[in-house]
C-alpha cells in the first residue's frame, strides 16, 4: 500500500500462524516475531521416514526475522496480523515505546529457486520524542542443526559474504581446544553484507540485504538432542543475527525500510550458483573447490539424465558409483 506508519497494535497474547506455499516449501509465519516459525521442505524426507517432511529452524524458539537488540536479545514478543493472502502477509508492533515496525513477507515472482525464496520489507518508524539509532537493533537470521548423527560436525555453521569474501565458521569454533577455552560467543563487524545465515550439511537459510551495508555479526550454539530415529546423541544448534544499517531515525516520524532476501531450503550447487549474487559460495567448498564443483555437476547430470528416469529411490546411489 506504500505507506509505512502504522498506528500502535493491540496484538493477541496467543500465537496465530499463517502459511505461504510454494511448489517445493510451505513457509510457516508467526504473530509470536512476526517472522518465518518453519519451512516444511516438501519431498525432502526426515531421516527414517517416507511420511515427514524435513521442517528448517525446527530448533529455535525464535523465528527467523524476529528482531533483537542486542545479542541474543529478542525484542519482538507478539505481533498483530495485519493482513495475509496466497502471496504475502504483513505483520506490525509497537516493539518499544515509539518504535513502530511493519514487516512485509512476499514471494517472489519468476526468479532463479523462487521456491524457497521470500521477500522481506521491513519499516522502522520512530514516533517518540527522541532519535533512534536502527543499527542499535537487529534481524535474526534463524537456527540450523544437524538432521542425522553422522552430519559432519564441521558443515553446522554460521556464514556471511563480506564483499566477495566468504567466510563460514563452524560449531566446533566455539568448542575448547588445545589451547584456548570453549568460545561462548562469535561477534564481527562485517564491511558491506553481501549476505549471512546458518545452515547444516545439506539445508541453509541464507539472508541477503537487496542493498549491502556495513554491520555486526554475532552467533552462538546450544545443545540438541537426536532422536533415536535419526541416530540419538548430542549435537550442536547454531543461530545467528545481524545488525540493521547505520542511519539515525529522527523524533516524531523519522522512518527507514529494508528489503531483504531469504532463502531456506537445500544447499543444491547449481540453484544457488544460478541465483547469484556469490550465493554458490554457500556449498563451502573450501580448497577443493576447484575439484568439489566439477564432480557436483558431473553428479547432478548423470542422475538427470541416466538413473533418475529409471528409479526413483536409487538414483543417487547408482550416480555416486558411476561418477
Amino acid at each position: 500500500d506504500g505507506t509505512s506508519r502504522v498506528d500502535p497494535p493491540q496484538p493477541p497474547r496467543e500465537e496465530q500462524t499463517v502459511s505461504l506455499r510454494t511448489s517445493d516449501a510451505i513457509f510457516e509465519f508467526s504473530t509470536r516475531g512476526g517472522g518465518i516459525k518453519t519451512v516444511d521442505v516438501l519431498g525432502q524426507h526426515a531421516v527414517g521416514t517416507e511420511e515427514v517432511d524435513v521442517m528448517l529452524n525446527r530448533a529455535a524458539k525464535q523465528v527467523v526475522g524476529s528482531l533483537t537488540k542486542g545479542t541474543d536479545r529478542f525484542l519482538d514478543e507478539y505481533y498483530q496480523l495485519i493482513s495475509s493472502d496466497a502471496r504475502s502477509v504483513v505483520f506490525a508492533a509497537e516493539v518499544e515505546a515509539g518504535v513502530l515496525v511493519r514487516k512485509k513477507w512476499s514471494l517472489l515472482e519468476s526468479e532463479e529457486g523462487m521456491a524457497y525464496r521470500v521477500e522481506l520489507e521491513l519499516s522502522v518508524e520512530n514516533q517518540s520524542e527522541k532519535s533512534v539509532e536502527l543499527a542499535d537493533y537487529g534481524l535474526f537470521l534463524g537456527t540450523a542443526a544437524p538432521l542425522y548423527k553422522r552430519e559432519w560436525e564441521n558443515q553446522t555453521g554460521l556464514f556471511y559474504l563480506e564483499g566477495q569474501d566468504f567466510e563460514f565458521e563452524a560449531v566446533t569454533w566455539f568448542k575448547k581446544g588445545w589451547f584456548r577455552e570453549a568460545r561462548p560467543l562469535f561477534s564481527r563487524e562485517i564491511g558491506s553484507i553481501g549476505y549471512a545465515g546458518v545452515s547444516n550439511q545439506f539445508f541453509t537459510t541464507i539472508v541477503s540485504p537487496v542493498e549491502a551495508y556495513d554491520g555486526e555479526m554475532w552467533g552462538k550454539v546450544s545443545n540438541l538432542t537426536l532422536p533415536e530415529v535419526a541416530g540419538g546423541g548430542d549435537k550442536k544448534a547454531v543461530r545467528a543475527g545481524i545488525s540493521l544499517p547505520k542511519e539515525t531515525l529522527g523524533p516524531n516520524g523519522g522512518q527507514k525500510t529494508v528489503k531483504f532476501e531469504v532463502l531456506m531450503g537445500p544447499k543444491w550447487n547449481k540453484m544457488l550458483r544460478r541465483i547469484g549474487g556469490e550465493r554458490g559460495k554457500v556449498m563451502n567448498y573450501g580448497l577443493f573447490s576447484f575439484v568439489s564443483n566439477p564432480l557436483n555437476r558431473a553428479l547432478n547430470y548423470i542422475h538427470r539424465v541416466v538413473f533418475s528416469p529409471v528409479s526413483d529411490k536409487w538414483s543417487w546411489g547408482f550416480s555416486i558409483v558411476l561418477l
